[in-house]
Order: structure tokens, then sequence, then C-alpha cells
């Protein structure tokens, strides 16, 4: 046989189809002379070069043969689930996939389900899948608590929280000092009404990682909803420090930043925001006022300058407008 994979592949893509069927023959022929059984380590290479080919019809013809031929059976069945799942023949990729397990259960077979499932957004059936994979024996630990963590997502977008809890406190147990899963914890508290327990997660989640943006949006939405404003308003800051490009966390922020009548930061944020945003008139205009407030009237001017000759019917410009010519004309007497 050849040794570099890539001259298989260019020889593959090469020769015909009869030329590759004959190839295989004479393989298996020659395996069983040999060995008195196919050669399984080949066939699986030569199904595996096809499919990178794009040949799926003719990688399946092998790959059917060794199901049928006992060879790696649980390998053939998942990667024929691949090649059927690539095509949008979702049913039969399940099946294969249900075999696959059935014949010999492992992690990537159960993967590949549970990605099928949230493909189809059947997110109950692929947090099944995940939740029988998370009872593997031999599974490293981090690789058990991504198990239990993707279980839990998947179960929370089915609604089913109490499910979903449970292996995120799991994953938990397994690696404490994980802040995505603490996050998604919060989460799950925050849209359960329990918040204070929100607000511990996602205090948790920040102390093993301080730059974990989405975290700061949620701890400061819990805050929100304790009417704890200050603290939700520098949370939402911190979190657009970290990630700018968050439109409804600087429409929180500013919202915020107006009911506390303290505009600099998000003045700060805002006008960085709208140099990468989309030209929007009302976020302008949201600027506008910022800048109005912080008596910054030169810049206030050119953001209502800027707001009418992109909508020059904007209201709340116009208004804005003359509040600086009156404050303009009593400055000047």
């Amino acid at each position: 046989m050849i040794s570099s994979t890539s001259q298989q592949l260019g020889a593959i893509q090469g020769a015909t189809v009869e030329e590759l069927l004959g190839n295989l023959t004479v393989q298996i022929h020659s395996s069983v002379d040999d060995d008195l059984s196919p050669d399984a380590v080949g066939l699986k290479s030569s199904a595996e070069l096809l499919i990178a080919a794009g040949d799926t019809q003719l990688a399946r013809n092998i790959l059917r043969s060794m199901i049928q031929s006992g060879l790696m059976v649980a390998w053939a069945l998942r990667t024929l689930g691949n090649t059927l799942a690539t095509e949008g023949k979702t049913g039969p990729a399940r099946r294969c996939y249900q075999d696959s397990i059935a014949f010999e259960a492992g992690l990537e077979s159960y993967r590949a389900l549970a990605s099928l499932e949230i493909s189809l957004r059947n997110d109950a059936a692929a947090a099944d899948a995940l939740e029988r994979a998370s009872f593997l024996q031999g599974l490293a630990p981090p690789l058990r608590a991504e198990l239990h963590k993707a279980a839990g997502n998947c179960w929370l977008r089915a609604q089913k929280s109490e499910k979903a809890e449970t292996h995120y406190r799991k994953a938990l147990m397994i690696d404490p000092t994980n802040d995505a899963v603490a996050s998604n914890l919060g989460a799950l508290y925050l849209q359960s009404g329990r918040i204070q327990e929100a607000v511990r997660a996602f205090e948790d989640a920040l102390v093993v990682n301080p730059e974990n943006s989405k975290a700061h949006a949620a701890l400061a939405s819990a805050f929100l909803a304790q009417g704890r404003k200050r603290e939700a308003h520098d949370h939402f800051a911190q979190s657009l420090d970290q990630d700018l490009q968050q439109p409804t966390v600087i429409f929180q922020l500013v919202k915020c930043a107006y009911e506390l009548k303290s505009y600099a930061t998000a003045a700060r944020l805002l006008g960085q925001y709208v140099n990468i945003a989309p030209v929007n008139a009302n976020l302008l205009y949201s600027l506008g006022g910022l800048q109005f407030h912080l008596g910054r009237i030169d810049e206030a001017a050119a953001t209502v300058a800027k707001i009418l000759r992109i909508q020059p019917g904007h209201s709340g410009a116009g208004e804005l407008q003359k509040l600086i010519q009156r404050y303009t004309q009593r400055a000047l007497t």
C-alpha cells in the first residue's frame, strides 16, 4: 500500500469507480488468502479516503461490507451515520448511531447522536445521549465534566431545569473552577426566579474568571431584579469593557445611567460602541443626551448634527438641538 495519505487520496481522486472496486476486491481477496479475513485497517483507510474525496456512495459500500463481515462494526456504523447526516438523511443516520451504541457503547457514537439531535432541536433526546455518555467507564475527569455541562445545557433548552441543575452541579463537583458551568447554573437560577442563588453562582464564576463578560452581564441583570441599580450599572460596564459588541448590554447600561444620573461611564462605552456598530440614529441620540448631561456641549451638538444628517425628522434629536441652543444662548448672556 502507498504510505503517504495524500498520495492515496490523489490516486483515489484520479481513479475510476471500476478501478477502485477492483482494488478493493484485490485487497479483500489478498487479505483472505493471508489471514482468512478481510483487512479491517485497510478497509477503514479506504473508506476514510473516499469520504475525504467526496465519494460517500462508494465509501458506504465499503462500510456496509465491513458491517456485514463483522469488521470494526461500531466504527463503521458511526461513520456510515456521519455520511448520511451530512446529506440530510437524519432518520437513517440516527438509526446508524443507535445501532453503533447498541453494538459497542462508545463516546464518539454518543456525541454523534447528540450532535444530530441538537441540529434537529431535539434537545431532550440530545441531553439523554450525553447523559448516558457521562456514565461510560474510564473517562478523564475534565471530559466527564464537559459531558455533564453539555447535558445540562440541553436539558435547560428543553426546559427541564431540575435535570439541568443536576448536571451542572455534577460538573462543578468534578471541576469547581469551571466558570462557564457556574455561569450557566446562575442563568438557570435567574430564569427560575431564584435571584439570590443566581447572584452567588455568578459571583463564583467571576472569582474564577474576573474577565467573564457574560457572567458580569448576567450578574448585573440579577442585581437589577433586586433593585440594586448601582451594582447593575457597574457590572454592565465591566461586561462591556471585556466585550463591547453586546447591544443589549449597551441598552441596559444607558438605561441605568439615566436612572442613576451617572453618565460618564455610559458615555465612554457608548461612544466606543457607535464607532464599531452600524449607524443607528437612536444610539446616537442616547449618546448626545449623555454628552449634554455631562456638559460636553460641543460634542453633543456634533452628535445631534450627525443624527439629523442621517434622519432629518428625528424628533428627539430636534428637541435636543433646541436644548443645546438654549444652553448656548444662556452661556453667552
